[in-house]
């Protein structure tokens, strides 16, 4: 499988998009979790989105 990162600065700008980018990340998520993946923010730009079960991301606990 493959790592993806999204730019997602450029649809966040928009009120426009904001209802898209947050509909295509809820689907997104879904289709992360049906395939084992994992998803995450980087910072206020991207969204990494690996392949599972053999990537994890790591979180710290907040």
């Amino acid at each position: 499988g493959n790592i993806v990162i999204l730019h997602i600065k450029p649809m966040l700008q928009r009120d426009k998009t904001r209802n898209e980018l947050k509909r295509a990340v809820d689907q997104l998520r879904g289709i992360c979790r049906q395939l084992d993946g994992d998803i995450a923010q980087l910072g206020g730009e991207y969204i990494i989105v690996t392949p599972g079960p053999f990537v994890r991301i790591y979180k710290p606990e907040q």
